[in-house]
Formats: C-alpha cells, sequence, structure tokens
C-alpha cells in the first residue's frame, strides 16, 4: 500500500490532474489568504485526490485512542486521511501547514508529532504525509531532523517518550504564487530525503 500511495502522489505532482479538474480556481485565480481558507483548500485537495484514487477519504479524522499510545499526547486528528475502501483502515494520514520560515519549524514540528501518534494509534502501515505551502520558494523547512523526529521517535509536551516509527514520512511543498493579491497553487514539490 505505500508504494501504491507513493506513486499516486507522485503522478500527481507531475501533472495536478486533481488539482486542475476539481480546484481550478486555486490553480488559475487563486485565493486570499484570510482565516484558514487555504488550510481548507489543502486538505479538501488532498482528500478529493484520495477519493478520485479509489479510497474513502477523511477530512479532520480522529485517531482512535487505542493502543500503548492511545491517551499519549491531546486528541490526534489527522487533516486528511485515506482509508481502503476493502478494510477501511489507513493508507495515507496527512497533516497540512502554512511554512513561512523558520519561525514555522515549532507548528511543523508539532504536525509530525501528530503524524507519529496517528501512525501508532491506528497501527497501520500508513504512508504518513507533511505538506505544507509557502508563498513562493521560500526557505525549506528542516526536512531531515522531521524525518528524524517520525524515526526515532520524539517527546510529547507532558514529558510522553513516543517510539518512532519505520514508515518513510513524505514531505510535500504547496507552492503558491501572487496573483492580483491572491495566491494560486503554481505547483507541489515532493521534498526531503525522498524527494
Amino acid at each position: 500500500m505505500p508504494e501504491e500511495v507513493a506513486s499516486i502522489i507522485e503522478a500527481e505532482v507531475q501533472r495536478l490532474a486533481v488539482a486542475d479538474e476539481l480546484y481550478g480556481h486555486w490553480r488559475n485565480n487563486g485565493l486570499p489568504d484570510s482565516a484558514n481558507l487555504i488550510h481548507s483548500h489543502g486538505i479538501s485537495y488532498l482528500c478529493a485526490l484520495g477519493q478520485a484514487k479509489g479510497f474513502t477519504p477523511l477530512l479532520e479524522a480522529p485517531s482512535p485512542d487505542e493502543g500503548p499510545y492511545g491517551h499519549a499526547g491531546e486528541h490526534v486528528r489527522s487533516d486528511a486521511v485515506w482509508l481502503s475502501r476493502s478494510s477501511l483502515r489507513p493508507a495515507m494520514l496527512s497533516e497540512f501547514e502554512r511554512y513561512a520560515g523558520a519561525e514555522d519549524e515549532g507548528k511543523l514540528q508539532a504536525k509530525m508529532l501528530n503524524l507519529l501518534l496517528a501512525c501508532h494509534r491506528w497501527n497501520a502501515e500508513a504512508t504518513p504525509v507533511l505538506a505544507y505551502w509557502t508563498k513562493g520558494a521560500r526557505t525549506l523547512p528542516q526536512h531531515e531532523h522531521l524525518s528524524t523526529m517520525f524515526r526515532h521517535g520524539c517527546v510529547t509536551q507532558a514529558g510522553e517518550r513516543i517510539p518512532g516509527r519505520a514508515e518513510t514520512p513524505l514531505f510535500l511543498q504547496f507552492v503558491l504564487r501572487e496573483t492580483r493579491h491572491h495566491w494560486r497553487l503554481w505547483q507541489i514539490k515532493r521534498r526531503g530525503s525522498q524527494a
């Protein structure tokens, strides 16, 4: 399943076919950077991609409070999840966040912790995806540090030690360009060591 998810994402990154078909207004005219409008479009688009490829998508999906880490950290919700239609187990768990520079590293680290906890709670070999959007080609986040957090584990704010996972996180940069005070989805790039 991880190879299938990676293949689907790679094909979409190359062509942006689902983005063009369902989110042409974001691709062509852009969106204002107000409230959580870009965030809502990003997670909806990730769900739409999963649905177009035969998965059951969920927005803001809560992870089960099960297993040894079922109650570690806060409540865990993933921004977008793809469930296998046959097993209803997750094939992809994702988070989507703004990245404007080094001041946002903490937000991405919190999202990576959320992905790690979600993988433990679902107890599935789902592909973890950390997607972030930038205005133009900004300085990139510390992908290797974020990958290390996932592989080797980390500590919650309450001091709970969470072990790492074997899955390889995928990083997606949604690059937005300004058009008449709106931000249009220009391209998506795979980032990090797997790029």
